[in-house]
């Protein structure tokens, strides 16, 4: 058997197993910046019976040949599981163990980035092919050195089958600020894993699983841990058991609670992941049901926010829970969370905590994920989380949202978005992983903190072969996999869904970086405000608890282009901000006679360059003149000459003691202010157009902006004395 194809596809779009890629493609190309992360798809098409197959990622080289340090490839296999796609059954009353869900129509998707080899069993045949998606990420250092690398993708079959595709990677001169934070919250279920690999809850083997299992979350930027206080704080969502880490008894009438797994868990997020808080969940759960023991017997009882029995229950877990975290010094760190509960049980909540202080007056952090507005309840929150259809449908404008969010920032507050079941765009199994780069892009178009979403590794029975839940739709509930049961250092496998969370987070992380620079801010706010909104856009199928959304073909293939639009944007973008795409590894070094100047006048060398090279016109490497335009009298409007102000630095100015010393202060200008110079130029130069603007020289319009400036003060001047 041989291979009939292979071909890098569009990794936003899920790879279409039972056709051939329309377009062929043999190169892929990525743009990284150093301590940046990216990816690549290609598709693999076999003839007739499957057999097994091995991915080689060959060493990443310069262009001289020398090998790099500090790139790796990692190409591997996408594993077909099962998925659901009938209606779900939803027991009620709920019962604490959930059932498996109904047998129904199922579909496959290549959900789970699996390794480098791939046998013939876990291969899917289509109309008597074999199509098998394969993920390529590539990791850069942070000091991995400038420059265009290479390396090859090769896939072979056991009977000596082989191809291979080129794999060309840009390391640009830029650094990913690791104090950049952006606040990821992905919310975990340890209890999942403990269940899955048949360990102690937090023992030693336990917590050695968590830390492989917790670091894709930690590198896409991972802030924020989950805790639970209470026995099934979401009432029984989940497939396994989600205890209290918490243990609550009641013994001769007096509360008890016992710290054991909280405080090894706390510690673990606190030191290994190195989260920023802990969101302890909750004070007022699902269901308002405690579970504690009594005299040796296990009770449940409900407790309704505001009642006698929750404010007496309550009031002695605050008492002894402030003292506790006090002790083990996590009061700060600590966050008392609320999840999607009405307004007067949010309310009693706030009331109570706000009633038990720390030994500094200090109450404990509250925060809570609301689907609507409300103006108090937002200011009383730390960290505060409305739904994405919020934004979408209008009830919060981007604007008040923005401010909002403006605000709480300066008073050392956090403030996200979340998404949940049925959305579309989705970050189910069978969404395009595209969406989950849409979310990232559309909720940093609303200038939040961060996104939160349910949830990281909240896995069904077997996640490896069938990812289905008898309420949520397949993949809701976790983007992450574990390992096989027989591997002897079982590894977590992520999805192709959460490489594309991560890489939309390492652009809009590279957004934030550049917007530090007053010149990139604007072009950085005008690429976040072109985002289109593709929330709402799709159709209930009949999945999942409120009926899964999706959209139909067309949709699909205008998101996956808009979320491409915007990486290569912020890919063209980053160029610009290197120095200048073309020149980017053939810079040269500072003229000496030029670096007293440049200091003085703040310029960076890349600017220093640009100016002399970005205006000009060329012809066989040589500067030419290609057109004069003269003025003999003009008339300039007060708004062009307040926009041209709006450019100059009055402090800089005052400190150029020579013709040389302005003429570059000038062309500094024209670099960072070209937009409110260039109707300046046309105002004076009737005939002259934009584009021939750009290719004059900077050193002509520099002249022509001092001529202006003496002008204008020498007008402005004898105006002065005119009236006296």
């Amino acid at each position: 058997m041989g291979i009939s194809q292979y071909t890098f596809i569009k990794k936003e779009r899920r790879a279409e197993w039972d056709r051939i890629p329309e377009q062929y493609r043999q190169e892929e190309r990525l743009l990284l910046w150093q301590g940046d992360r990216g990816n690549a798809a290609a598709e693999v098409i076999l003839d007739e019976k499957a057999e097994a197959l091995e991915l080689i990622a060959e060493p990443v080289t310069d262009e001289k040949g020398n090998l790099s340090e500090g790139i790796e490839v990692r190409a591997e296999f996408q594993k077909w599981i099962s998925t659901y796609t009938g209606s779900n059954w939803i027991p009620e009353p709920r019962p604490y163990r959930l059932p498996e869900a109904p047998k129904g129509d199922k579909s496959y998707s290549a959900d789970v980035i699996y390794g480098s080899q791939m046998e013939h069993e876990k291969l899917l045949e289509k109309n008597g092919r074999i199509i098998q998606p394969i993920w390529i990420t590539v990791s850069t250092t942070r000091d991995e050195k400038p420059g265009l690398y290479s390396t090859k993708i090769r896939v072979r079959t056991e009977k000596g089958g082989e191809q291979s595709l080129k794999l060309k990677i840009r390391v640009l001169d830029l650094k990913l600020d690791q104090d950049n934070e952006y606040y990821l919250n992905l919310w975990q279920y340890p209890y999942a894993s403990a269940a899955y690999y048949q360990v102690e809850p937090f023992g030693r083997e336990h917590l050695q699983i968590m830390k492989r299992q917790m670091r894709p979350y930690m590198e896409a930027g991972g802030k924020i841990g989950t805790a639970s206080i209470v026995e099934e704080p979401w009432y029984h969502q989940t497939w396994c058991d989600y205890p209290s880490m918490v243990r609550w008894k009641r013994e001769n009438g007096k509360w008890q609670f016992e710290y054991g797994e909280f405080d090894r868990w706390t510690g673990f997020l606190l030191k290994e992941v190195k989260v920023s808080y802990i969101e302890c969940y909750s004070v007022v759960p699902w269901g308002n049901v405690l579970r504690y023991r009594e005299d040796g017997k296990e009770i449940e009882k409900q407790a309704e926010p505001g009642s006698e029995f929750w404010i007496e229950v309550w009031s002695a877990f605050l008492q002894s829970f402030v003292q506790h975290l006090e002790e083990k010094g996590w009061f700060d760190r600590i966050i008392l969370a609320m999840d999607e509960r009405p307004k007067e049980e949010m309310e009693a909540a706030l009331n109570l905590i706000a009633t038990f202080p720390d030994r500094h007056g200090n109450s404990l952090k509250v925060g809570g994920a609301v689907v609507h507005y409300n103006k108090e309840m937002w200011d009383r929150l730390f960290t505060v989380t409305p739904h994405l259809s919020a934004l979408a449908n209008g009830e919060i404008s981007r604007e008040l949202f923005r401010e909002i969010v403006r605000r709480r920032r300066q008073e050392g507050k956090l403030t996200s978005i979340y998404s949940m079941i049925h959305d579309y765009p989705g970050i189910f199994s069978m969404s395009d992983p595209g969406e989950a780069a849409w979310t990232i892009w559309y909720i940093e178009s609303c200038g939040a903190d961060g996104f939160l979403k349910w949830a990281y590794d909240a896995w069904c029975k077997d996640p490896l072969e069938e990812n289905v839940h008898c309420y949520f739709e397949a993949g809701d509930m976790f983007l992450v996999y574990p390992g096989e049961r027989r591997e002897k250092e079982p590894d977590v496998r992520v999805s192709p869904r959460f490489r594309m969370l991560e890489e939309a987070i390492h652009d809009v992380r590279k957004l934030r970086q550049m917007k530090k620079v007053p010149e990139y801010e604007k072009k950085a706010e005008q690429l976040l405000d072109s985002v289109r909104c593709f929330y709402g856009k799709g159709k209930s199928n009949g999945v999942g608890t409120a009926g899964f959304m999706e959209a139909d073909e067309q949709i699909k293939r205008e998101l996956a282009e808009e979320v491409e639009r915007l990486h290569r944007a912020v890919g063209t973008l980053s160029c610009r901000y290197a120095v200048d795409e073309e020149q980017l590894m053939e810079r040269t070094r500072l003229p000496e006679e030029g670096r007293d100047v440049v200091r003085s006048l703040k310029m960076t060398e890349q600017e220093y360059h640009r100016w002399k090279e970005l205006f000009y016109k060329k012809e066989n490497g040589k500067k030419i003149v290609d057109k004069t335009f003269c003025a003999s009298e003009y008339t300039l409007s007060f708004g062009t000459i307040e926009n041209f102000i709006k450019v100059i630095d009055i402090e800089t100015l005052t400190r150029c003691k020579t013709d040389d010393d302005l003429l570059m202060w000038c062309g500094k200008a024209v670099l960072q202010g070209f937009d409110q110079i260039a109707p300046l130029m046309l105002d004076i130069f009737e005939d002259l157009t934009v584009e021939q603007l750009k290719t004059a020289a900077t050193k002509d319009i520099a002249k022509v902006i001092i001529g202006v400036m003496k002008y204008t003060f020498s007008e402005i001047m004898s105006l002065g004395k005119e009236k006296n």
